[in-house]
């Protein structure tokens, strides 16, 4: 049972569809693409770059004692929050 080949209708002929993967057939969208490309390219290049360090400067001795005075201020606010609680018996 041979089948007869159908004769084809010519159907009107329209615009190709293209397929959107297909970068090369426009060149808009190559043009885009290719901006995009350089665009990324040049923010990874800005991320590379070392950042100069600082210059970290020493504490003065007026700094250092106000630095001390405060755990001090802060060891004795403890200390007497403690103190005022004689129901605990946890002390650090």
């Amino acid at each position: 049972m041979l089948r007869e080949q159908e004769p084809q209708i010519a159907l009107p002929s329209r615009a190709p569809q293209r397929a959107r993967s297909d970068v090369r057939s426009n060149p808009t969208m190559a043009n885009h693409l290719e901006g995009l490309v350089e665009t990324i390219k040049s923010k990874v290049r800005a991320l590379k770059k070392t950042k100069k360090p600082y210059v970290k400067m020493d504490k003065s001795s007026s700094v250092k004692v106000e630095i001390r005075s405060r755990k001090a201020r802060k060891l004795i606010d403890k200390t007497l929050k403690h103190a005022d609680q004689p129901a605990k018996r946890g002390f650090f």
